[in-house]
């Protein structure tokens, strides 16, 4: 210390100096150490004369409060570390406003009011050796430039998420010696310019993936002495800047590929006094992406062996420290490719010097770099025991086989279905001279315990020096699988000699695809959103797909089909009609396939396709009302006027399921509103149509019935033409059958009206019947084996009164083709103006029919009527003209 300083500083801290009251001096002093005088009080303004003074030592005074010490204007450190203070709201730092640095290590405190140091501006906080069991949020949130905080040597076991909260400009924090045990976000939230975090000494045995997120600037990182035990993928995530990675001293057994991935920019890190033999022995990628890294300890790990490749992505490492294993195998040079290797320390005295080491004396010698600390002699065999491997030459390894047992069959990958028993076989070979390998396996990498194994030995031969090479089998037994033990298997088989590992074998579980959500039939209004789900497990894991009636469907082709929650459930929107089927839900994996089926129904309310018309009807006329609607399901039709129901009877006949209402022989009662009423299960829809009767209703005049019977015997001159032409056609010799055809129709509609009749009859438009197929359409005819045409019938004529010699009783009556031998008689018949009525023929509502094919006609005979009436054999007759027409058949 200069002159200056020395004048300007003074030390009451002297253990001969126990002084029983405060004598301060000089004025000017900037330092004032008092520490160690416990018999000395502190008042109130005891500092006041002191405007100077920046240096406050006040350690080890038995302070359990600090009294207000004056208005220190200056001070910018106070140190009042091993006093009794229980709590930092005993401090008076209000006058303080240039202090910076506030030492309270090794004091009484257990707990952190908030929030404490409200108006202190604070570089460097000292809290070590306290008992502070937890910290609350938000504690030291108006420290906001506050760079260094150390908390090493309290009884720490948890945190509020937040604690850290506010701390805009932490650089260090220091949380050794606590009891720790897992490191999450909350932990750390609000350390993003956080450099150096150390947290060595503590209970840390978990690391969440997330953790590091808020310390993504971390430079150094002290994890040594921990309960570690592996280290995944994740526990580095987020932390690309960090330099120095120090891990020493936990139970590491096992790194996963990729676990120092996100360490891109790691130059040191240290993994000595762990378990990591298996990593390193074993080519598990534990190394990889640390492409950096210059300095590597693996110190003390219990290794035996290193794999070739255990050091490959390591290119610019140039400090490996190798002590304290002791290694026995190095069948392949590890180091290759570490061209700047600097140093390397080694110390092993339990080589086996076979010719699978023949390598290493020509590696060492080509060292650039002092090859002192690299010790290595031989155990194996006993002529080169303790001798320097440098200093044999490569004829001199043992050529015999190995003692070390070597795997020379791995197990091999397997595919079981849950439930299944599964074996996995590794083979091993070992000299004379070795003893009994003893075989472990290992799943993801992990040592399998309390698992049913079982080995076989045998002898397979000479080992060329008069021993016998002994080949081992492990059987490795697992009963009745399942998901748990997918995954990959290795068998790794020892003895003193050292580890041969199998490659890896992949275990898959297959689970038959099961349902753990059915799709459910449902029933949707039309324009509604469909909802189908459907969702299933198995492994692997299935995909889910959705068809309809086992094809695609027109919601996929038109995209109106949507998928959410990962494919479980399917929602249609709009629904259409075609949407209406079966859907089949289908769950497909390499195991199977299962499926599931639900309907989906499409309900539409009722309404009519065609707008309902008033109609006028002349009395005693049919009259013809029409009502057609759809809906889903098909609604029923019912007519209704003045409130009661209208049914069918000889009045009333109901046509095409109801959508016409025929009135025979409207009467004057027949007049009024009718309702059409169309009902399903989603609801009702009426309308009304209004029919009017009326007497006045002009007459057709004489030339429209004129018009009329020309066009009916257009139509029955055309029958004949074609009746000839069939005759003939039978007559033919090479007809074949005397049956009628297999696909000859058994019933044919006769046809429909006249699409000519007179404008003002009632009948609509599909209901009004021709009967020209009955003779001119050639499907509707057939030919048959020559037929004698010279009967009594075989000539037709035309009387012109429509009576005929050959006429019987039979020959109005409705048609019945199956009554063989009997001649049938067709009525076309026009009442000036009315609808048409077809005569002599059988009906039904859907019109007139045969019953049955005719066979050969033999007479044909028609007359014309154009005034009076006819008689029929019903009773009726016809008026004012009529057409006959006669047919005979076999």
């Amino acid at each position: 210390m200069n002159q200056l300083a020395v004048l300007n500083s003074v030390s009451c801290g002297d253990a001969e100096r126990q002084l029983a009251a405060l004598q301060l001096s000089p004025r000017h002093a900037d330092i004032q150490d008092l520490s160690a005088n416990k018999r000395l009080k502190l008042k109130e303004g005891d500092f006041n004369g002191l405007p100077k003074l920046k240096t406050l030592c006040l350690k080890d005074l038995g302070l359990e409060r600090l009294p207000p010490l004056g208005n220190l204007l200056s001070l910018e450190t106070l140190y009042l570390s091993s006093n009794r203070i229980k709590s930092v709201a005993d401090l008076s730092l209000t006058e303080m406003a240039k202090l910076r640095e506030l030492d309270l290590s090794r004091n009484r405190l257990t707990t952190l009011s908030s929030p404490p140091f409200r108006k202190a501006k604070l570089r460097k906080l000292d809290l070590n050796g306290n008992k502070l069991h937890r910290l609350e949020g938000l504690v030291f949130e108006h420290l906001k430039k506050l760079k260094v905080l150390k908390l090493r040597r309290n009884e720490i076991t948890s945190f509020s998420d937040g604690v850290f909260y506010g701390l805009n400009a932490i650089e260090n924090l220091l949380l050794d010696y606590n009891n720790i045990t897992t490191i999450r976000k909350g932990l750390l939230f609000g350390l993003s310019s956080l450099t150096h975090l150390s947290l060595s000494q503590n209970q840390i045995d978990s690391i969440r993936p997330d953790a590091w997120e808020p310390t993504k600037h971390l430079k150094t990182l002290d994890l040594s002495n921990n309960r570690l035990v592996s280290l995944r993928e994740g526990t580095f995530r987020a932390l690309g800047a960090l330099t120095e990675l120090t891990l020493s001293h936990n139970h590491l057994a096992h790194i996963e590929r990729d676990a120092f991935a996100p360490t891109s920019s790691l130059l040191t890190l240290d993994l000595s006094h762990n378990q990591l033999r298996w990593s390193v022995e074993d080519n598990s990628g534990a190394f990889s992406r640390l492409e950096r890294v210059h300095t590597l300890s693996l110190a003390y790990n219990g290794i035996e062996t290193i794999h070739a490749e255990t050091f490959t992505p390591l290119r610019e490492l140039s400090s490996l420290d190798m002590r304290g294993n002791q290694i026995r195998t190095l069948p392949h040079n590890p180091f290759i490719g570490l061209n700047r290797l600097t140093s390397v320390q080694l110390n092993t005295s339990s080589l086996v010097c076979d010719y699978h080491l023949s390598w290493l004396p020509g590696w060492l010698s080509s060292l650039s770099f002092n090859n002192s600390s690299i010790i290595a002699s031989c155990s194996y065999p006993n002529r080169l025991r303790d001798r320097p491997v440098a200093t044999i030459s490569s004829r001199d390894f043992a050529r015999e086989s190995s003692p070390r047992p070597i795997i020379s069959q791995s197990p091999k990958d397997q595919i079981a279905l849950r439930g299944a028993n599964v074996t996995l076989a590794c083979v091993a070979e070992f000299g004379s001279e070795g003893d009994q390998p003893k075989f472990m396996w290992r799943k993801n990498s992990q040592l399998l315990v309390n698992f049913q194994l079982e080995t076989l030995v045998s002898v397979v031969g000479g080992d060329g020096e008069g021993g016998a090479k002994h080949n081992v089998t492990s059987l490795l037994h697992l009963q009745n699988v399942s998901d748990e033990d997918t995954g990959e298997y290795q068998c790794v088989v020892r003895n003193h000699f050292g580890a041969s590992y199998s490659q890896r074998a992949n275990m898959q579980v297959h689970v038959f695809p099961y349902f753990t959500k059915r799709p459910a039939s449902v029933e949707v209004r039309i324009g509604d959103v469909a909802r189908l789900e459907c969702a299933a497990e198995g492994s692997p894991t299935p995909e889910i797909s959705l068809v309809k009636d086992g094809i695609d469907f027109p919601a996929a082709r038109e995209r109106r089909i949507h998928v959410y929650n990962n494919e479980t459930i399917f929602f249609i929107k709009p629904v259409k009609s075609d949407d209406e089927g079966q859907y089949t839900c289908i769950a497909k994996n390499a195991a199977g396939v299962a499926s599931s089926h639900a309907s989906l129904t499409v309900r539409e309310t009722p309404k009519f396709t065609k707008g309902l018309k008033d109609r006028v009807a002349r009395l005693g006329d049919n009259a013809v009302l029409e009502c057609q609607g759809t809906g889903k399901p098909t609604p029923k039709l019912t007519w209704t006027k003045d409130g009661d129901v209208i049914k069918e009877n000889e009045h009333y006949v109901l046509v095409k399921d109801s959508q016409y209402l025929l009135i025979l022989d409207t009467k004057m009662d027949d007049a009024g509103t009718y309702v059409c009423e169309l009902t399903n299960i989603l609801g009702t829809v009426r309308g009304p149509i209004n029919l009017s009767i009326r007497r006045d209703i002009t007459s057709t005049s004489t030339t429209t019935g004129i018009v009329m019977m020309a066009v009916v015997g257009c139509v029955v001159i055309t029958s004949l033409v074609w009746v000839v032409i069939i005759y003939q056609t039978r007559k033919r010799p090479q007809a074949g059958s005397l049956g009628p055809p297999p696909a000859y129709p058994r019933e044919d509609v006769l046809g429909r009206y006249p699409a000519h009749l007179p404008t003002h009859h009632h009948l609509p438009s599909d209901l009004v019947h021709t009967f020209t197929p009955l003779l001119a359409n050639s499907h509707e005819t057939y030919t048959t084996a020559g037929q004698d045409s010279g009967s009594e019938h075989s000539s037709g004529k035309d009387s012109g009164t429509g009576d005929s010699a050959q006429r019987s009783n039979e020959d109005l009556l409705p048609l019945d083709l199956s009554r063989p031998g009997l001649r049938r008689s067709l009525i076309i018949c026009a009442d000036n103006g009315s609808a048409s009525v077809l005569r002599g023929a059988s009906a039904s509502k859907k019109g007139f029919k045969f019953t049955s094919p005719p066979s050969t006609i033999t007479n044909l005979t028609f007359s014309f009527s154009t005034s009076g009436s006819t008689p029929l054999s019903d009773g009726r007759s016809c008026s004012p003209f009529c057409a006959y027409l006669s047919l005979s058949f076999n």
